[in-house]
């Protein structure tokens, strides 16, 4: 039981107010530049401009899941919604991409976005932040 009251707490905090709002079906996200940091026996951080394009479509937060499409293709993707915010995750062998768009600060049809990309390359850590914004699609 008291389970059951937990998991209502979290719908009423996280799922709730989204709905309320109407959450958006897609999103078309782009990212300015890139913080990318490399370790090879220390953290090496530099600044990249320019980035991807990302679709998140099929936005099903009942279900949460949502397809992410890009250049390589379409994946299923986790969606968490907490209080204002999609959370997008995706897992793949190497690592995982979290993409956050912060529904509570859209103005004019847009939202500002974060992507945070963590993967091995050639048994080195690289970690990857992108800010940009999505343009929601209801």
């Amino acid at each position: 039981m008291m389970l059951f009251g937990m998991f209502l707490l979290l719908y009423t905090l996280a799922i709730a107010p989204l709905a309320a709002q109407e959450a958006p079906k897609a999103l078309i996200c782009k990212f300015d530049a890139q913080v990318v940091s490399e370790f090879s026996n220390q953290w090496n951080r530099k600044i990249v401009s320019g980035g991807p394009s990302v679709t998140f479509a099929a936005i099903d937060l009942p279900r949460s899941r949502a397809q992410m499409v890009g250049t390589a293709g379409a994946v299923d993707v986790a969606v968490v919604a907490t209080g204002g915010i999609l959370n997008f995750v995706h897992s793949f062998n190497d690592g995982y991409d979290v993409t956050s768009v912060f529904l509570r600060n859209e103005q004019g049809g847009r939202a500002p976005a974060i992507m945070a990309r963590h993967v091995l390359l050639s048994a080195r850590p690289v970690a990857l932040q992108l800010p940009g914004n999505c343009e929601l699609r209801r």
